[in-house]
């Protein structure tokens, strides 16, 4: 019989998704035209898992893990704005997307992390711009030719 050793542990927050795609692609191939990272320009090459839509009501951080790029209603943003900014950082959230202009202090923080920021229009509502990040990270090659196509 073999001498069988129980292997390390492995941290799955050092270890990258096959499926994962920078912020920056997410900003070129699946935020509409017109979007645009206000803070946290540094940051634009983190690999980015999943994103996940989070209202006004619900936990700031309730199930917000490493890796994900949140979308914050146009409730949640405002007096505070920094220190939630600053929460999402230490929960592992890699980026933030808005449809209206943060506080300063709230892109002052952002850039200080270098975790992006970034603003995208009213004409689309969140839950689809949520989905187009989701269908790129689960199926970029498909969602890069389509872009290709429509430039």
């Amino acid at each position: 019989m073999r001498d069988m050793h129980a292997a390390a542990p492995v941290s799955l927050a050092s270890r990258a998704p096959a499926y994962a795609v920078t912020v920056s692609e997410v900003l070129r191939l699946a935020l509409p035209s017109g979007s645009e990272v206000v803070a946290g320009a540094s940051g634009l090459g983190r690999g980015i898992f999943w994103a996940r839509l989070l209202g006004a009501r619900q936990g700031l951080l309730s199930g917000s893990e490493s890796g994900e790029m949140v979308l914050m209603s146009a409730a949640a943003v405002g007096r505070g704005f920094s220190r939630v900014i600053r929460e999402l950082a230490e929960a592992g959230v890699e980026a933030v997307v808005v449809s209206l202009t943060p506080p300063a202090d709230a892109v002052e923080a952002a850039d200080e992390l270098g975790m992006p920021l970034v603003k995208v229009g009213t004409q689309l509502p969140l839950v689809e711009v949520e989905r187009a990040i989701i269908s790129l990270i689960v199926d970029r090659e498909s969602q890069v030719r389509r872009r290709v196509e429509q430039i």
